[in-house]
């Protein structure tokens, strides 16, 4: 999460200092990894409807024709990000590799994985149009795709259905642009109704691998069903948890879509008294309990995660203390292995019941504590921490907890502990340990873990970071400590801290990784959004099902600064 959108530039800075310097870089600059960077952070900040938006979508897609791939790859990411239907337009041309789409990348036939790049943006692009005729474009394109087939590797289907996932097409049905009226496909995507009977066709067991609809797809495919469902009428959204219920409990299906049928459950599914979320919090619950270690970690977060969305009926939270009572018990016997999953599940569950105005009592805190006496390894201590800090935050133990943290902090000498404790204590708003975390941050030159959470931690408590972290990025003489101070400012830093990462791009004789960081944390500072900017994509996502177009290849989005 961005902590200081509240602190970040004006816009006005954004425009006259940030966004041609950045730019310039496109011009100027030798480094693919610094182009990269650039491509990112300009569609970050152009804002879209104003002249300078028209000369940043110039100066991307100019780089689709780059001999380098992360450079093309940044360039699409880059029009997804800007998010104008002109760059959309783009997208769409290269995701369909249609005759428009070639020249602009330079190819005579545009590689599957550079189209998937484009699936994936067309999806950035759709969160930010607010044209529901735009939106519905985008979807017939990836339904457009999918039907095709001939995929080669999962990338490209996998990416296609994904992005459908997050285009809203609203409850209404919408009257088409003239274009597409008279295509086949077009009555898949007339409405969220619509296009979630299409996915549901995506989430059953095909007879053989039929168009691409391979187990990595169709693990996808369970989430973006339940993201459709989500934003549809009540109908299809109850009809939606109950295929996900049959395909989590399908023994036939393979653990990997089960499982994602699970997380996905975790997205549409809701507490209250209707009988399909009823059947939900059972299934998850069993899982909980007997599923596969896969099944079983993931099925704890997920009936957390329903539970602390209220339902429709007499009792919309109905369920929410069944699941705290399994979850609590389920924490003094879990399995080694799944100790840091149910103590997050706890943690999500109880945060989830303080929104909803839930009196919660402390069982589940006080288990919590118990758990948190006894030692464990490094990341059971720092889930338990986390999710005392959840469950205790915006109540009258918050300031207990806040003390337990702050005396685990004083004992704790493993920095990877000490940050993910500093973030407890920020989701908690405890400053009784603020002088220490502080501390933390000055001499955490070797650690950039520490450094990073500490600042985190810091950034959360209200308390801006940015001129210490200027000053040690000034003062020091190490390339990967400014690299972790870089990291840091990306998502800590304040208006403080624009020019002298401006100032850092200027000394050319610096490493190339250390002036990209400076490019990204421009990127995120200035940034209003308060969530990273791959945060739809990486939202729910399988990541045992995930692809090299997302993670693996160095160079995917999920590997990429946030």
């Amino acid at each position: 999460m961005l902590l200081h959108a509240p602190l970040a530039p004006s816009r006005n800075v954004v425009r006259t200092q940030v966004l041609p310097r950045l730019l310039r870089l496109l011009d100027e600059e030798h480094s693919d990894d610094i182009v990269s960077s650039a491509l990112v952070a300009i569609g970050r900040l152009a804002d879209p409807g104003e002249l300078q938006s028209t000369s940043s979508h110039k100066a991307i897609r100019a780089q689709l024709r780059a001999s380098n791939l992360k450079v093309r790859e940044s360039a699409v990411l880059g029009l997804g990000l800007l998010g104008t239907p002109e760059a959309a337009a783009d997208l769409l041309a290269v995701l369909t590799n249609e005759e428009r789409g070639r020249p602009l990348v330079g190819k005579q036939s545009i590689s599957a994985r550079t189209r998937a790049f484009a699936a994936h943006a067309l999806g950035l692009a759709a969160q930010r149009i607010d044209s529901l005729q735009e939106r519905q474009r985008i979807a017939f394109a990836l339904v457009d795709v999918l039907e095709r087939g001939n995929f080669g590797r999962d990338d490209l289907s996998v990416a296609a259905v994904g992005a459908l996932g997050l285009v809203d097409l609203g409850r209404r049905t919408i009257v088409p642009v003239p274009e597409l009226r008279e295509h086949a496909q077009l009555d898949r995507v007339v409405s969220a109704r619509s296009l979630t009977q299409y996915l549901e066709t995506w989430t059953i067991r095909p007879r053989s691998s039929h168009q691409g609809r391979t187990r990595s797809a169709r693990a996808h495919a369970c989430v973006a069903f339940a993201r459709a469902a989500a934003t549809a009428s009540e109908d299809v959204r109850l009809r939606a948890v109950e295929h996900l219920v049959e395909v989590s409990t399908n023994r036939r299906e393979h653990v990997h879509v089960r499982t994602a049928a699970t997380i996905a459950l975790g997205e549409v599914a809701r507490a209250g008294s209707a009988e399909p979320d009823r059947d939900a919090r059972r299934q998850l619950l069993e899982l909980a309990k007997s599923g596969q270690p896969l099944e079983r970690r993931f099925a704890r977060i997920a009936v957390a995660s329903v539970c602390g969305r209220p339902g429709d009926g007499d009792d919309p939270m109905a369920g929410w203390d069944e699941v705290r009572k399994v979850l609590t018990a389920a924490l003094g016997r879990s399995r080694s292995s799944d100790l840091a999953w149910t103590a997050l599940a706890l943690g999500i569950l109880e945060d989830a019941a303080h929104d909803a105005d839930i009196e919660t009592g402390s069982s589940a805190t006080s288990a919590l504590s118990m758990m948190a006496l006894r030692r464990k390894s490094d990341d059971d201590s720092a889930a338990l921490g986390l999710g005392l800090a959840l469950a205790a935050r915006g109540t009258d133990r918050a300031a207990q907890v806040g003390e337990r943290l702050v005396d685990e902090l004083d004992e704790t000498t493993t920095p990877v502990m000490r940050g993910h404790l500093s973030v407890a204590l920020g989701l908690i708003g405890h400053g009784g340990a603020s002088a220490q975390m502080r501390h933390d941050l000055v001499r955490a030159k070797n650690q950039p873990i520490l450094l990073w959470s500490t600042a985190v931690g810091l950034g959360l408590l209200g308390e801006p970071v940015g001129p210490e972290l200027v000053e040690a990025l000034e003062n020091s003489t190490s390339s990967q400590h400014r690299i972790a101070i870089t990291a840091a400012l990306g998502q800590t830093g304040t208006a403080s801290a624009v020019f002298p990462l401006l100032d850092l791009l200027g000394e050319t004789r610096r490493p190339t990784r250390l002036r990209a960081s400076a490019v990204d944390a421009l990127g995120a500072i200035c940034d209003l959004e308060r969530l990273p900017w791959r945060d739809p994509i990486a939202h729910a996502m399988p990541y045992f099902a995930s692809t090299p177009t997302l993670n693996g290849s160095g160079s995917g989005i999920l590997e990429r600064p946030w």
